[in-house]
């Protein structure tokens, strides 16, 4: 859900370019957590936020076991001892239906039996499965081994990198509980990048990617380049606006540039506490409509960013001139933004020519040569001012070519670490059923018929009394 919430935030931010937001990384980042949580504490329920977030380890395995565990443990029974449709016959006599009914609770507390083995020996079972994937997958000398899609030798799964920073933290010392939980997970952020880095500059290097001294086909990593430019591309779009915004920025551009000077005096230099009170009184002051409709807006945004925006709102004067070329005419402005349009939908049009034909053999030469188109297209050319103010705070693109490239080939690293993750998730995945279905089931089921009757004579005597003298006069013919 905070990831959710984090992604939400900077698709916004993007969308406001043009306000002087400090737009983040619309790329995948490994070091997101703290914004997410700045992020958080911004939201009005973020206390039920919260308690979901909690919750979010439910999503994974031991959750769906226990999930499950659950419903057949709580709920099964109740139908099984309660289904009106086993009853016994009409013409039954008492003792009859009490030995039906008698049935049918000895059969319903089968499953929370079922249940508790259930977890314990599924769960039991998923800290050795993982461990063996983990060292199968991971280390180099037992990766090399495998197929060189799911070596993971290079770039680690979460669990197998949470495992070395374990390692990396043994021994040293910490103030408290918290203050070593912060460091693990920024030290996982870290072999992270240094992974990602590491594959990045070996992919610009070889042009190609070599893990563990394979490589992997040149047609998979030019599909991993083309996954890229197509979320350049999606990104790209997502910056033009549309009618409806067209007519919003050129209407508001007109009642901050006729209010400037009173903007500057009330917004240019707020007091960093009691804003709310400030901006309160200024209100009560003969001000003109467009004044109070501005603080009434300022005002509706959580207390935390109340003062970024007052300072985005004065800031946005002198951007709104500068697209307008100094001086400041709706015409400029909407020709401006209808530019700017047109010239991301040619940028767009030079990013699918970037792509590289999969259809064919591809060698890394060709990997080289669309690296290099793709570079050239992304970096903002020392006279294209509308483009450095378009991508001021956004890396799509970049006028230093040198740290574009670093930002590419890291591009195409975290893609490719992406979808090795997805691949050994699935694998994963069935692994754990086809060892459950050989392994921990039999054990279950196995384990389930020795305690269940053991049980119910323990805790259940007169049920399993009743179940006891059914067998015995089924045995003897009927005979007593």
């Amino acid at each position: 859900m905070i990831e959710k919430i984090n992604q939400n935030y900077n698709r916004n931010i993007a969308n406001s370019y043009r306000t002087n937001v400090q737009a983040r990384s619309y790329n995948p980042s490994f070091g997101n957590k703290k914004l997410a949580n700045d992020i958080l504490e911004l939201l009005p329920d973020k206390r039920a936020l919260k308690f979901f977030d909690k919750l979010k380890w439910l999503k994974g395995e031991i959750g769906g076991i226990l999930i499950t565990a659950i419903g057949t443990g709580a709920i099964a029974p109740i139908f099984i001892a309660f289904n009106p449709c086993t009853k016994a016959p009409k013409n039954a006599t008492p003792e009859e239906k009490k030995e039906v009914e008698n049935t049918k609770k000895y059969t319903a507390m089968r499953q929370p039996i079922s249940a508790a083995l259930a977890v314990l020996f599924q769960v039991g079972a998923l800290k050795p499965i993982d461990m063996f994937l983990d060292n199968t997958f991971n280390k180099p000398k037992n990766a090399k081994k495998l197929w060189v899609a799911l070596d993971q030798s290079l770039l680690n799964n979460d669990s197998y990198i949470e495992k070395l920073a374990k390692k990396e933290l043994k021994g040293q010392k910490f103030p408290d509980k918290k203050a070593y939980k912060d460091r693990l997970e920024d030290l996982k952020d870290e072999i992270k990048d240094r992974q990602i880095t590491e594959l990045s500059n070996s992919i610009k290097a070889n042009n190609q990617i070599i893990i563990n001294g394979k490589t992997l086909d040149n047609k998979y990593v030019a599909e991993v380049i083309n996954k890229n430019i197509d979320k350049y591309i999606e990104d790209i779009k997502f910056l033009q606006v549309d009618t409806k915004g067209l007519n919003f920025y050129k209407n508001r551009a007109k009642l901050i540039l006729a209010n400037q000077n009173r903007i500057r005096e009330v917004l240019g230099n707020v007091p960093g506490t009691d804003l709310e009170k400030y901006l309160t009184e200024q209100m009560q002051k003969p001000e003109n409509k467009n004044i109070k409709e501005l603080i009434t807006e300022i005002l509706g945004n959580h207390e935390n960013m109340r003062v970024s925006r007052c300072k985005r709102t004065v800031d946005r004067i002198d951007k709104i001139k500068e697209a307008c070329g100094g001086k400041y005419s709706s015409k400029k402005y909407i020709g401006s933004m209808l530019d700017d349009n047109n010239k991301l939908e040619t940028l767009v049009l030079d990013l699918e020519d970037c792509k590289i034909n999969t259809s064919e053999n591809i060698s890394a030469d060709d990997i080289k040569k669309a690296m290099e188109k793709l570079t050239e297209t992304c970096t903002i050319k020392e006279n294209d001012k509308s483009f450095k103010r378009i991508f001021r705070n956004l890396d799509i693109m970049m006028e230093n070519p040198k740290e574009l490239v670093s930002k590419l080939y890291k591009d195409v690293a975290k893609k490719y670490r992406e979808n090795l993750m997805d691949r050994y998730k699935g694998f994963n995945q069935v692994s754990k059923i086809v060892i459950g279905l050989l392994i921990t089931l039999p054990i279950t089921c196995t384990a389930l018929n020795w305690v269940y009757p053991r049980f119910m004579e323990i805790f259940f005597p007169k049920l399993s009394g009743v179940k006891k003298a059914d067998n015995n006069e089924n045995k003897n013919g009927g005979v007593k």
